[in-house]
């Protein structure tokens, strides 16, 4: 068996958790930079309170779960709209929302 073939192996066997998938999904450097924190401050707003940010993504995925994709529609629209409600009284800049 080759190196190659070996790598293979290991790789299938491990499985990467949401979070690892997220941030290996952030091609450009400026993207690897900013989303994580963006995506903290979605967490945040969820009331996820692991210590990490990948603990906390990987439980989101686990709510994603249960409550199915409706939930994180609505969640997400409610986010925006307060993010939105937050730059119109200038609490925030809109390049943050």
């Amino acid at each position: 068996m080759t190196a190659i073939d070996s790598s293979i192996i290991i790789s299938n066997r491990s499985v990467l958790s949401p979070y690892q998938k997220f941030i290996y999904a952030l091609n450009a450097p400026e993207s690897k930079r900013q989303y994580p924190s963006r995506f903290q401050v979605f967490l945040d707003y969820l009331k996820i309170n692991e210590l990490t940010i990948e603990e906390k993504a990987n439980l989101f995925y686990k709510l994603i779960e249960q409550h199915a994709i409706n939930w994180l529609e609505t969640e997400l629209l409610k986010f925006f709209m307060i993010q939105n409600q937050r730059a119109e009284r200038k609490e925030i800049s809109t390049s943050r929302v």
